[in-house]
């Protein structure tokens, strides 16, 4: 398991146990950073390991427990970064893994900032981004409704007449077309004058003016 680091940040950070060469139990706690054969890091990618000897402080804790410190300059590096600390006449090789994210990363998941969302990354169009951008931070509300009322009225009535999709706005205009009236029944056409769009039941009084048609 890796241990996070934030980017070109100073940190100080636990490492071990360290424990004796010989029994592989017993805690060795006087080992100093100046004095082991080798302590430094592998960055990622890296095929050396960077002397931090004369920059660390090794500092022992508890039971071969130790801190390092890193500085700015040992985080710099995004990617996986392993600390290893050797000494052959005194303990065990000692490695810790860390990975090395950028601030913001580390800050979201080790802290209060909030995880940064490019759209134009998301979506592949730079422009459709600026525009739900301007729609959502207050700038656009007034051009993005006229926009979709001024889309409504282009749209063709053929567009509403379906009687699956029809709305009372759409059936409304239609009444205004071509119908006929046949016994108690009132149809309704499609703008085409043929297809049906509707039809509505009619009540008859023989007392009143008959009619047969609208036109």
């Amino acid at each position: 398991m890796a241990f996070l680091a934030r980017q070109s940040t100073a940190t100080t950070v636990p490492v071990g146990p360290c424990v004796d060469k010989d029994d592989g139990v017993t805690p060795e706690t006087g080992l100093a950073a100046g004095t082991v054969d080798e302590i430094g890091l592998y960055k990622h990618e890296g095929t050396s390991l960077v002397d931090i000897s004369g920059t660390t402080t090794l500092t022992h804790r508890a039971g071969g427990m130790y801190t390092a410190t890193f500085s700015e300059t040992d985080t710099n590096t995004l990617g996986r970064l392993r600390f290893y600390l050797r000494d052959d006449s005194i303990c065990l090789p000692v490695w810790e893994d860390f990975l090395v994210v950028t601030a913001n990363v580390f800050d979201s998941l080790c802290g209060s900032d909030k995880l940064d969302t490019n759209v134009a990354e998301v979506s592949g169009d730079s422009a459709a981004a600026d525009n739900l951008e301007a729609l959502f931070d207050g700038t656009g509300y007034d051009a993005a409704e006229q926009a979709i009322a001024d889309e409504v009225l282009k749209r063709g009535i053929s567009n509403v007449e379906d009687v699956a999709n029809a709305t009372s706005l759409a059936a409304l205009v239609l009444a205004a077309f071509e119908s006929a009236i046949s016994g108690g029944t009132w149809t309704i056409y499609k703008t085409n004058g043929v297809s049906v769009f509707t039809t509505k039941g009619v009540t008859t009084d023989s007392g009143a003016d008959p009619i047969v048609a609208v036109t």
